[in-house]
């Protein structure tokens, strides 16, 4: 959760825009009932003249009359006590559940960066990968949406978790791309268990697992590591229309493809460093041509 949001909640101090943002966050409802629960408990007065009649020898009325004393409710104050350690409690629990972290990257971005073992991530465009700190001992375990290249640390399981399959290793790197209608485990060192469509799959060193429209096959690799961390991004017998989404995470362009080639596969790849030298790389060998609008947002691809 956003501690520091919630913080500022508490305070009053949010702005506008920070208190939409809190509101539609999943710990506002919770942080709103712990918070009106709060209201209710109010401090006992028991200094008033309703708890206590102090006597006092200069007050004549007091020399004759006998005082009536209320006890205390200690059964009502240790409830309240009860209750401050319960809501201390919650708001610790609040602050301290489910502590993720997420990375995420904008088109044409990449995000080096290490996990708490200090297994080290190279997150590649348009991806997000989402851990928990607070699990991190019990559970090495990461959530991908997108593409990554893992060196993991020697130590228990390490799984990483995407929509359309997991992989599972103890020490070793690899690379895991998950794209729409696409999923693609390489490994380069060690060995790799890929879990996908019920069914699991050992990936060796040199070898990829490939997931296209729900057809798995395994290909053999000659790179030591994803030739995108060297901002080129390399394909072997995928269909055009795949390479060019590819292309829309590295580059703030709409691909529109007019030329009914789509299905066709491709082999090859392209820079992440000049839009004109991509698209040339692309087009050229699927003899296709491409034209940039003006403002070089859209990219019309034609065919013969």
């Amino acid at each position: 959760m956003n501690e520091k949001l919630h913080k500022k909640w508490l305070n009053g101090t949010l702005s506008e825009a920070e208190q939409k943002s809190f509101e539609q966050s999943p710990d506002y409802p919770i942080a709103k009932k712990i918070t009106e629960e709060a209201k209710r408990f109010k401090a006992s007065q028991f200094e008033s003249r309703d708890d206590f009649e102090i006597f006092d020898p200069r007050e004549p009325n007091n020399t004759t009359a006998k005082v009536p004393v209320k006890k205390l409710n200690w059964k009502t104050i240790a409830l309240r006590i009860a209750a401050i350690f319960v809501l201390g409690a919650a708001l610790y629990f609040l602050f301290n559940q489910n502590q993720t972290t997420t990375v995420a990257t904008a088109i044409g971005q990449q995000e080096t960066f290490s996990l708490p073992d200090a297994s080290r991530v190279i997150l590649n465009a348009d991806s997000k990968l989402v851990y928990s700190k607070s699990d991190w001992e019990q559970e090495r375990a990461v959530s991908l949406q997108g593409e990554a290249w893992f060196k993991v640390a020697k130590g228990k399981t390490f799984t990483v978790q995407t929509p359309y399959g997991s992989v599972t290793v103890l020490g070793t790197q690899f690379n895991v791309r998950q794209r729409a209608n696409f999923f693609e485990v390489t490994c380069y060192i060690g060995l790799v268990k890929v879990t996908a469509q019920n069914k699991d799959a050992e990936v060796p060193a040199g070898t990829s697992y490939r997931l296209l429209n729900e057809h798995a096959e395994v290909l053999e690799i000659s790179q030591r590591k994803p030739d995108w961390t060297k901002f080129m991004s390399s394909f072997t017998n995928v269909p055009i229309r795949l390479v060019f989404e590819e292309l829309e995470t590295q580059y703030p362009i709409k691909i529109i493809d007019q030329s009914n080639k789509g299905n066709e596969y491709f082999t090859g790849s392209f820079t992440h460093t000049d839009l004109r030298t991509a698209l040339r790389a692309l087009t050229d060998p699927m003899n296709l041509t491409f034209e940039i609008n003006k403002d070089q947002t859209k990219v019309y691809i034609h065919g013969d």
